[in-house]
């Protein structure tokens, strides 16, 4: 008996469609309410800023705010070391995310460095529709397999009813692999994905012509 042996490499590519920038700012004084107002004045120079740029205040989501006691590690003539009190620390980490436009994020960079707050910043490029891709990903990973058993099904070999046995198989005898019956199995399928796939189905498609598939 003869063994077929199918081996298969995927691979996805897809541009980011989305710049994803993330602030983090601190303020650190010996007073607690004067630590909180510092940081607020901050943030109000920070609003302004991504205004200026022309990024709408309620595009920046806040992912955190804190308050700490921050202290350092002093030797005595003893050399003996002590915590010593430094302050209170507010702290807020946002994030803004918007469509990738390097005009935008120029201009948004730009006006949050010159706005003489402290803010560290961090830029990544992700893509919007992350759980989308995920499902396209999954719905073509289906289909391959599915296609896959259903052209098994149809060779003379055909599939195992039962896991790793390789008797009571079932088959169709329609085709054998490599035939010209089996690309014009493989034809139709993709006709009938372009007609009858409607609704969310037909958006997990699309996702997955935008994807680069290999195999």
């Amino acid at each position: 008996m003869r063994t077929i042996t199918i081996k298969s490499k995927g691979s996805i590519k897809i541009s980011p469609d989305q710049a994803e920038v993330q602030l983090s700012l601190s303020s650190t004084k010996k007073d607690y309410a004067k630590a909180v107002s510092t940081e607020n004045e901050k943030l109000q120079r920070l609003q302004g800023a991504c205004q200026s740029a022309g990024i709408e205040w309620d595009q920046v989501k806040a992912a955190s705010f804190d308050v700490s006691t921050e202290y350092h590690s002093e030797r005595d003539k003893n050399d003996n070391y002590h915590r010593v009190f430094d302050g209170y620390c507010a702290s807020h980490e946002l994030v803004i995310r918007f469509p990738l436009d390097t005009a935008l994020l120029n201009r948004a960079l730009s006006e949050i460095s010159m706005a003489d707050t402290g803010t560290e910043i961090e830029v990544k490029f992700t893509f919007a529709d992350q759980d989308g891709a995920a499902r396209a990903v999954c719905f073509g990973a289906a289909v391959g397999g599915l296609s896959h058993v259903v052209l098994d099904m149809m060779t003379p070999q055909g599939i195992p009813l039962l896991p790793f046995t390789r008797k009571n198989r079932f088959s169709l005898h329609l085709c054998k692999t490599g035939s010209i019956g089996e690309y014009a199995f493989c034809a139709a399928m993709i006709a009938a994905m372009a007609v009858f796939l409607r609704g969310d189905i037909s958006d997990q498609a699309e996702a997955i012509m935008r994807l680069v598939f290999r195999a």
